[in-house]
Order: C-alpha cells, then structure tokens, then sequence
C-alpha cells in the first residue's frame, strides 16, 4: 500500500473515534487522547496586547540596566553585533571557530589588545569586572577564561561627537585618523585592520601582505572578478605543507582583527562604513597567491597591476598602511614593493606617515602588560 491508498483508507472511517476504536485499545486510546492535548495547549494563543509583545523582547544588560534604545534599533535591523551583545548581556562570550595552523598558538591571541579595549567600552553594562571568554575544547566542552577589561574613563559614549568616535576607534589601533584620509569609506575600516595585523602578526612574509592586498584588489572589483577566474584556487594535494600552514595563521590573524575592528565598530556607533569580509576577500585564491612561487605571484600581479590603473592605485593605498614587524628572509623588502607598481603621479602624492601621538585624549589605558589572569582562571562545561 503506498501513501496515497494508506491516506485514502484513514480517510474512509467516518471519525477519528471510529477509526480509534478500531485499531486500538482503552490504554492507547487514553494516551492518544493525553498527547492531543498536550500538543493543542502549545498552539493555544491567547490575546496579546502590542505593549506585552514589547516588553517580552526587551534585553537587559548583564548589570541589569535596560539596553541602550539605539542598540536595540540596530540589532533589530540586523546591523549589530551579537558577539558584542554577548558580554553585554551575559557577561560572557564564546569566541568563534576559525580555521587555523593547530601547530601554533591560537590566531585569536593578536586581538587580544583590542578585545580588552572593547570590554573597557563595555563596563558600564557589565556586572562582573572580568569577561568570561569562551573556548570550544573537542566536540562539546568550551573553557572560560576570564579577562580584564582596558581601564576606560568614558562612560558616556552618546556624549561624543562624530568625530570624536572616530579618532578613539583609530586610537585603539594606534593609527592617526589623516591615514584614513586617502581610502573610500568602504576601504577605511579594512586599512585600519591592516595597519593593526602587519605590525602585530609574527613572521609575516611580504609575499603574504602582497596576496592578502591583491586579493583585495581583484575580488572586489568588477574588472579583477573577470579576470580571477584564470587564476586558480588554492587546492591540497596531499598533506599541508608548513608554508602553507603559516600563511593560513597570518591570513587567520587578520580575520580576528578585522571581527575585533568590526565589534569596536558597532559599539562606537559606526564611524567608519562596515563591508563584509566575504565581499572582499576569497581566502582559497588568497592562499593561492601566497603559497605560490614568488616570481610566477610576482608576473601576475605586474601584469594585473599594470592593466588596470585604478586596482594599482588602490594596491599603493592598502599597501602604504603596512609595516611589517618582521619580514622573512627570500621575501622582497616592504619598501621594494611599494616602488615597484608606483605611478608616475606618485612623486607628488601626499604621502600618509603621521606619527600617532602618545598622549591618550580620551584617557583609555592599557592595562600592566603583566597583570596576568591566571589567578582568577575558572573552567566550565
């Protein structure tokens, strides 16, 4: 009997009670009756007044204070941060899974600077001094570490000027806002991540800014779109390699600071226009720029470059935020890849070097490099 005919002979008794009483018995029956109406108590809807519907969705932060209304307007049209409502409402979070080298120390450790500023931003909502952050450990247990927030004197963050907004943002990550000054907005929130990820990831190979830059070029305009289809995606034969490893953590690292940027962002109320990483960024094509030879990366990205003077331009602008810490040996200098794909207008182009001052205008401290946590370490499950 298929289902049809079995839906057709069901249908045939004249009742349910008919049909009942059939095929079972005085117990089934009872049961049958019990779960019917436990099932029809949970679709029972009662009269609900619009002011009960609002307040049943109000969020509280985790020191009990109502959420700031124009957080809640921005949540509730999907343009804020739940990794930032975490600890403003729990006073804990779960950092996110991201694919990383397992051979080395987690890639999430280079936003630690700006998490604790993020946190500081926070205290007024918190109840608890410390943050719990949360690390997945296996398929189901997560480890909580607490962590300090960065002393804040700013209670008030409605109280700032746009501008003000803005210039705490590019003072978090040790930038002077004139060196936004050169990028579309869409591009300002990235080049602040990447002045942040080229002086703060390890052993950062120039080849490795090199891709990360063009694949931003490439990927987000339509005219590179048409032509990376030539290029080919990244693929493992076999096992990885270590140099691959190594630049999937530094792509990882710039990732987590561009979440962090992303998170610091939404709680200073955008000053800066927020892109999706995904519209800009291809990491397979990244790590195929990275992981290939030197000189055949190098051709194809002259003859991009070349081809196309707007991507060039923006590759110089991405590039002239960059100062890599530490370049490996066999990779070309910083500065020789800056001269390499210079136009000829860019002897008189402003150049953007201002040096960030040392004086903190908004009063938002680091905390002791060495007040560690380890003290007050706790796990849970």
């Amino acid at each position: 009997m298929n289902t049809d005919e079995l839906v057709g002979w069901i249908a045939s008794f004249s009742s349910v009670e008919k049909f009942l009483s059939t095929f079972c018995n005085s117990e089934q029956v009872m049961a049958i009756r019990e779960n019917f109406h436990k099932a029809k108590d949970m679709y029972k809807v009662d009269e609900v007044s619009m002011d009960k519907a609002r307040k049943s969705t109000e969020l509280k932060t985790a020191n009990g204070t109502p959420l700031p209304l124009w957080i809640l307007e921005q949540y509730r049209a999907g343009c804020f941060s739940t990794s930032v409502l975490d600890p403003m409402i729990l006073n804990k979070c779960i950092l996110p899974m991201i694919i990383d080298n397992p051979k080395k120390e987690s890639s999430t450790k280079i936003g630690e600077h700006l998490k604790r500023h993020l946190y500081g931003l926070l205290k007024p909502y918190l109840k608890a001094q410390k943050v719990k952050e949360g690390v997945r450990v296996g398929e189901c247990d997560i480890q909580f570490k607490p962590v300090k927030p960065a002393q804040c004197l700013i209670t008030d963050l409605d109280s700032l000027r746009d501008e003000e907004r803005l210039e705490l943002l590019c003072d978090i990550f040790r930038v002077s806002p004139d060196e936004l000054g050169q990028f579309e907005n869409k591009w300002k929130l990235v080049a602040l991540s990447l002045h942040y990820w080229s002086r703060n990831a390890e052993t950062l190979t120039q080849q490795q800014i090199d891709a990360l830059l063009f694949c931003f070029v490439v990927y987000s305009s339509e005219q590179g779109r048409g032509i990376i289809a030539s290029h080919s995606r990244f693929q493992i034969d076999g096992r990885w390699t270590n140099h691959q490893l190594d630049s999937l953590h530094s792509f990882s690292m710039w990732q987590c600071v561009y979440y962090e940027a992303m998170k610091l962002n939404d709680v200073l109320k955008r000053p800066l226009e927020f892109t999706s990483p995904a519209l800009l960024f291809d990491g397979r094509l990244c790590l195929n720029y990275a992981c290939m030879k030197e000189a055949d990366f190098d051709a194809i990205k002259e003859e991009t470059l070349t081809t196309f003077p707007d991507m060039a331009k923006l590759y110089e602008e991405l590039l002239s935020i960059c100062s890599p810490r530490e370049v490996s040996k066999g990779s070309s200098s910083h500065k020789a890849s800056k001269e390499k794909h210079k136009q000829p207008a860019a002897a008189t182009k402003k150049t953007y070097s201002t040096l960030v001052s040392t004086a903190n205008r908004f009063e938002l401290l680091d905390l002791d490099s060495d007040d560690s946590d380890e003290d007050d370490s706790d796990e849970e499950n």
